[in-house]
């Protein structure tokens, strides 16, 4: 579930508001326009003149929580939660800067004193239970918070979280959609909408909302990064560039920006560009872990096998999987002696049917060093993946389609190769299973999944495929369970198949 935190730091609206002479009225005016940096510099005015206004020290703080100044809103609502008529209003917003400043219990402690039971102080308290570890009891609150109010965005948020989480996608969505509805200018509404989306690879859908939330929030990092993504998920580098430049000029440090700039520039084949923005990466406790992915990409290609094999394995570690980090951390273990573990490293991206000739190359020498009887079957792979595919630019055409949400284009495309006679292609037709899946016909992905399968047997991307789409056909069953636990067996770290068995487990836990 999404951490408040994440979602209620809004960063500085750089627009300018008119003046009308009177600086609390022009504060208000702004912060009422999202105008935030200069609804402060009307405040900091406004208060000079009339320190002790409750009215204005509590715009304050809302102004102060909205830019993630925490320590100034702490101090600003600690004036009022005794007061009267501000301090029910003030103590869940103090309990809500306590808790993005790192502080869960003391924002429980907070609102416990409160006698008045808000909408913000429910999902405050939520979040702070998940903080420390209490998730049944967040579960429950949630349950009856959402009763209690229906029409709250936060709530709405955490509810909409929790239903990705459990891998309820429609839930998701319908709750997504209803909060926009509800209110389409709200930054968490908006920003929890486009999240949805990107999941669901509908980047129409996501990029409507985000760039409606980056057209209010300029600055806001979150929803600057997914645009990057989603830029790039089009093929539009310049674009991503330009949201990217945008997100570093403010967060110069912020270690998803640097990611991506690395990302980016290791796609392009600049090496020793990635390798100097990496640079300014932190190096002890690396806070993502596509960070410790990128680092021993690069330095696996700059031969520093060791260091290859302490960040790729520490990026495995983190709960990470990506097939160029299987084989950059292979080919690094073989080079600096240790095959076995190399092959066991190996050998799941070398089952799946899209393993590439390099791939399998190295996992016909791996193999032949540990003794696998199979090692002779990679050769081969090896042989018939290096000749040119006829098929391969249709197929290219289909990812791109699938990369930016068109899952009709990439059903055209599959069912014409399918039709030409390509029957024995695996990725092909775990593809098109695939695409039939996104587009509502769950008995037509079976078909073409069991087709994939039989030509495939060990694969988990094909048996995920299988697994989910005999879910989505006619729900959970002993098939169902057997294909997904031989996939995540295979590949645990792979986050589309652990969403599919969470899911999975989640509707067999609902109906006990």
């Amino acid at each position: 579930m999404v951490n408040l935190a994440l979602a209620a730091i809004l960063l500085v609206n750089a627009s300018c508001s008119a003046s009308s002479g009177d600086p609390a009225t022009d504060a208000a005016a702004a912060f009422a326009a999202q105008d935030y940096a200069s609804a402060q510099v009307h405040l900091t005015n406004a208060l000079k003149a009339d320190p002790d206004n409750k009215e204005l020290l509590y715009l304050n703080g809302k102004i102060a929580l909205t830019m993630g100044n925490t320590d100034l809103a702490t101090s600003e609502f600690a004036k009022l939660i005794n007061d009267a008529s501000y301090g029910e209003k003030a103590r869940p917003l103090m309990a809500k800067a306590q808790l993005i400043g790192g502080n869960p219990q003391l924002a429980i402690t907070t609102l416990d004193v409160s006698k008045r039971v808000s909408d913000t102080g429910q999902a405050v308290r939520i979040s702070a239970l998940l903080a420390l570890g209490k998730a049944d009891e967040a579960n429950r609150l949630l349950d009856s918070a959402v009763t209690q109010f229906p029409d709250s965005v936060d709530l709405g948020v955490l509810l909409g979280a929790r239903q990705m989480s459990l891998g309820d996608q429609d839930g998701a969505r319908a709750t997504a959609e209803r909060l926009v509805k509800l209110a389409p200018k709200d930054t968490d509404a908006l920003l929890f909408a486009g999240r949805e989306a990107m999941t669901r690879r509908d980047l129409a859908r996501a990029e409507t909302h985000l760039a409606a939330l980056v057209k209010m929030e300029p600055w806001h990092q979150t929803a600057l990064l997914a645009m990057a993504a989603l830029s790039r998920d089009k093929g539009d580098q310049k674009e991503a560039e330009r949201y990217l430049k945008q997100a570093q000029a403010k967060a110069p440090g912020n270690p998803v920006t640097l990611y991506m700039r690395a990302q980016m520039a290791y796609d392009s084949g600049d090496l020793a560009q990635a390798a100097k923005i990496l640079e300014t990466a932190p190096k002890e406790g690396l806070p993502l872990p596509a960070l410790n992915m990128l680092n021993g990409l690069v330095s696996a290609r700059q031969s520093n096998h060791e260091t290859a094999i302490a960040f790729l394995q520490t990026f495995f570690s983190q709960g990470g999987e990506d097939g160029r980090a299987r084989l950059a951390l292979a080919a690094s273990l073989e080079a600096v002696g240790d095959k076995a573990q190399a092959w066991t490293v190996l050998k799941p991206l070398a089952n799946a049917a899209n393993a590439t000739a390099g791939t399998l190359k190295l996992a016909s020498r791996l193999a032949q060093a540990a003794g696998d009887a199979g090692a002779a079957s990679y050769a081969t792979r090896a042989a018939t993946q290096a000749q040119p595919d006829p098929n391969a630019n249709q197929m290219k055409q289909a990812e791109a389609a699938i990369m930016a949400g068109d899952w009709q284009k990439a059903d055209r495309i599959y069912a014409a190769l399918l039709a030409s006679g390509d029957q024995g292609n695996i990725i092909l037709l775990n593809n098109a299973a695939n695409a039939r899946l996104e587009l509502g016909d769950a008995a037509g992905a079976v078909a073409l999944a069991r087709r994939a399968i039989a030509l495939a047997p060990a694969d988990p991307i094909v048996l995920d495929t299988l697994g989910w789409s005999l879910y989505k056909a006619q729900g959970d069953g002993p098939e169902v369970r057997k294909l997904l636990s031989q996939a995540i067996q295979a590949m645990p770290g792979n986050i589309e198949i652990r969403r599919h068995v969470t899911a999975v487990a989640n509707s067999a836990s609902r109906k006990s």
